[in-house]
């Protein structure tokens, strides 16, 4: 009942927030939209893609990864706006049943950036047009799109590609004129409303975006170099909070992370062009952005990407090559745990697994239940992944894909190592259901030798349920040539013998598997030529069907995994397992598809 209550109650804090959100927002009609001064001009960072700009062009927008083409029956329906009629462009606010990370981007007009890598005549004109048609639907308050984050994110978008709107359009000066004070009033009520709700925000992830969307805002009306080193020293104090200094964030979410730094190393960058402290060397900003650097690129693999864990999708293309122009740190990374994975190598091979305590309380819903799961590489090709966060589909897929078996690791009795419980009590929608762990711990134990590096870890997520403790251990030799591990299971109460379990292995879907099932193996063939062996003792072995999603893209790709189960007949409290590398070295490899890598 106490849990209920607690939901329930998050669930409402949750509502009423949009709510006072938008009634706020529409008191900014009294206030007057500021007028622009000349100011310093900044060379904004352009982190759009031409190539989605070109498909754009075509009626293909590409939003978080997710490919939608744009049909053209929307001509039927009946745009708001008088310049979007005439102009004949389809709207994307006129697009249904997409999922809720989509529509936030777009929300965010995340699509500008884009549009503004080629800045010609028909990008400005769609971007016009997009924007008017916004303001004729949602710009009283209306709507999705009005979280404290999708604001922020919406002025700094049209504040860093304010370039669309600096040549007068096809349209002459007095449609130029028009749309400029368009963007001036959302500008101008979108200060005003972050500006109120500055004082009464608790989120940290609010109070950086409401910081960071002020600062794109004044520097807009042209505010004194001095009052925006002061906001940027404002931002840096914040990303202090939301950044410890271990580098790590409270979700543990390593694209969430990438995402802070982003934002952190573009205000750096146009701080330093402004030439004030808050953004030189020693700063807070300057500290958080290397702290999240060095954390980042200990839990990515040598082809970029970041390890898809904890509602991770690898991340976005723009976003890994601002890590990458991080100089930080020079010093290679060494084997340790870094926002609570432990990454483990040894030549060109690659481990990173899950082994940090669960949180207490997952308030956004966004935590998986893969403790102990690991992704497994060799050179540029994963072999052992997890499934990712399936947040760019829909609510139902994000839902199953938090649960342990999206995740390699060990399922017990089909049940997962986490609560998920309804956000509201009566309804069964996916999208209200809730990640809840109790109290938990873990143990690591790090070890090496002359011949091998050893991992050692264990969780009780499941010791309140069924009295069990699992134990996991992986040894990596240092040529790399073979990765051994095991899972066991430590009965700490009542011993239930017949206790069954899964072990799963989830294969990336570059990976071609056969089961040969004379000797109880897998033959695994990398596209990098590279062939490896899978062998077990104890167990069912089997290959089944799966599913990827860790791409950062909304294209779901067909996969297999291997499935170890107890066997009934002989049943095994330890299952051993080993990867065993059957390439000669002295061979020629040659990688082939770079371009899907990931």
């Amino acid at each position: 009942m106490r849990i209920h209550f607690y939901i329930n109650f998050v669930r409402f804090v949750s509502n009423f927030s949009v709510l006072l959100i938008k009634t706020i927002y529409l008191s900014t009609f009294f206030f007057k939209s500021f007028k622009v001064k000349k100011i310093k001009k900044l060379k904004f960072l352009n982190l759009g893609n031409t190539t989605y700009a070109k498909m754009l062009l075509k009626n293909v927008v590409i939003i978080d990864g997710a490919k939608i083409y744009l049909p053209d029956y929307i001509y039927e329906i009946d745009t708001k706006d008088s310049f979007a009629k005439t102009t004949n462009i389809i709207q994307l606010w006129d697009l249904g049943g997409l999922p809720i990370h989509s529509e936030k981007s777009i929300h965010s007009f995340d699509w500008l950036y884009d549009l503004r890598s080629i800045n010609s005549t028909i990008s400005r004109k769609i971007a016009i047009s997009w924007i008017l048609e916004w303001v004729a639907r949602y710009g009283s308050g209306k709507g999705p799109g009005w979280s404290i984050e999708v604001a922020s994110k919406r002025a700094i978008s049209l504040v860093e590609n304010k370039d669309l709107f600096e040549k007068p359009p096809f349209g002459g000066e007095q449609l130029y004129n028009f749309l400029n004070e368009k963007v001036r009033t959302i500008l101008s009520r979108t200060l005003y409303l972050i500006k109120i709700l500055k004082p009464i925000s608790f989120s940290s992830k609010d109070k950086f975006f409401i910081k960071m969307a002020i600062f794109y805002c004044e520097y807009f009306r042209g505010a004194e170099t001095k009052i925006l080193g002061q906001f940027i020293q404002g931002i840096g104090r914040e990303s202090k909070r939301l950044i410890n200094k271990h580098g790590e964030i409270d979700s543990r979410n390593p694209e969430e992370l990438l995402e802070f730094l982003v934002y952190l190393e573009k205000l750096r960058n146009y701080g330093r062009q402004l030439k004030v402290y808050g953004a030189a060397e020693g700063s807070f900003i300057d500290v958080s952005v290397m702290r999240a650097a060095k954390t980042l690129k200990a839990v990515r693999f040598e082809n970029g990407r970041l390890v898809a864990a904890m509602g991770s999708d690898g991340g976005s293309e723009p976003y890994l090559n601002v890590l990458s122009s991080v100089e930080y740190p020079k010093e290679v990374i060494r084997d340790g745990i870094y926002m609570g994975f432990c990454k483990l190598r040894a030549k060109n091979v690659t481990i990173i697994a899950d082994v940090s305590e669960p949180p207490k309380y997952d308030r956004r819903g966004t935590a998986h239940a893969g403790l102990l799961s690991f992704e497994f590489a060799s050179g540029l090709r994963k072999i052992i992944v997890n499934c990712g966060s399936g947040h760019r589909h829909d609510s139902y897929i994000e839902r199953q894909n938090r649960s342990t078996y999206a995740h390699s690791t060990l399922e017990l009795a089909d049940q997962s190592q986490a609560q998920f419980i309804p956000v509201w009590p009566r309804s069964l929608r996916p999208e209200d259901k809730m990640f809840r762990r109790s109290q938990k711990t873990t143990k690591i134990l790090m070890e090496e030798t002359q011949k091998e590096k050893t991992l050692i870890s264990e969780h009780n997520c499941y010791e309140s349920s069924f009295g069990i403790i699992h134990k996991r251990k992986f040894k990596l030799t240092f040529d790399g040539q073979n990765l051994s591990g095991s899972d066991e299971l430590i009965y700490s109460g009542f011993k239930n013998k017949k206790t069954p379990y899964r072990l799963y292995f989830h294969l990336h879907p570059d990976v071609e598997a056969w089961h040969l099932e004379t000797n109880k193996s897998v033959i695994l063939k990398l596209k990098n030529g590279e062939t490896w062996l899978f062998t077990h003792k104890g167990g069912d072995l089997s290959l089944a069907e799966s599913a990827y999603f860790g791409r950062g893209d909304i294209n779901v790709r067909e996969s297999k995994q291997i499935v170890v189960s107890s066997n009934k007949k002989k049943y095994r409290e330890l299952v051993e397992w080993k990867f065993q590398n059957q390439t000669s070295r002295s061979g020629n490899l040659r990688d082939i598809g770079l371009e899907n890598i990931g």
